[in-house]
């Protein structure tokens, strides 16, 4: 355990570029930025962008490599960083020679022809008509197999398109109604059914008030009720109730005392 950890904390790396840059990057400016940074010419820049795995930095402790990797990512290149001596320099894949335009001349140094593709590539992006490309009748560029329509322009052709069919609809059962009134006809509205109210000579009474006259109420007369002749025994006599004839107990308490 401890030799691995003394492995991985020595351990160096290496900041790589491929020649690739960051969505949303121009490569004008992100060649004049690294040349900015490593304050070197237009012909030492433009041999980093060959497509080759070229080691910018090597033998970097891993927070140094973090560092240069943000910073020249902060310029816009794609820098990744591997263990050092992992990734060597390498001869960029021969590409199939390209058709050269009937104006370019022959013996051209490798500054205009570096200075061309740039040029190609940028108009590649923005759209502008290639030296190769034909333009159709519809305002297409064509190269190739492939058209390149104007910015706006519909993708499908009128052939292309599904055709929409008219269907002629039955509308005899409706009619138009004048721009006044309902909508609806007054048979066509539904009305809450009447609720007849008798009309009462009624008002109301003072609060607290008997709701009920005189003659209203219903005087149940008083019943008689026939009362023995009983008299009250004073308070504390024999009511006649069962006595208990237990001796109560009388315990000898002399020998006691209390400490």
């Amino acid at each position: 355990m401890m030799s691995d950890m003394s492995e991985s904390s020595n351990q160096l790396f290496d900041i790589v570029f491929r020649g690739d840059i960051l969505p949303g990057q121009q490569l004008l400016e992100v060649k004049k930025r690294l040349a900015q940074l490593f304050k070197a010419d237009e012909q030492k820049i433009n041999s980093l962008f060959t497509g080759a795995a070229i080691p910018l930095k090597r033998n970097l402790e891993k927070s140094a490599a973090e560092r240069y990797q943000a910073a020249l990512r902060q310029a816009g290149a794609d820098v990744q960083v591997a263990p050092a001596g992992k990734i060597q320099a390498k001869k960029p894949a021969r590409r199939p020679e390209r058709k050269e335009p009937a104006q370019r001349k022959a013996g051209t140094t490798l500054k205009e022809r570096l200075a061309a593709q740039e040029s190609q590539q940028q108009e590649t992006r923005t759209g502008a008509t290639a030296p190769e490309a034909e333009t159709t009748e519809a305002g297409a560029q064509e190269t190739g197999a492939f058209t390149l329509a104007p910015a706006g322009a519909d993708l499908l052709k009128p052939s292309e398109r599904a055709q929409d069919v008219e269907k002629e609809l039955d509308l005899s059962a409706f009619s138009l109604r004048e721009n006044e009134g309902f909508l609806v006809d007054p048979a066509e509205i539904d009305r809450p059914a009447e609720v007849l109210v008798a009309d009462l000579d009624a008002e109301l009474s003072e609060p607290g008030a008997d709701l009920l006259s005189e003659e209203e109420r219903n005087i149940l007369p008083l019943p008689e009720i026939e009362v023995p002749d009983v008299d009250l025994a004073p308070t504390g006599s024999d009511l006649g109730q069962l006595k208990d004839d237990k001796t109560p107990l009388n315990p000898d308490i002399s020998g006691l005392s209390l400490e």
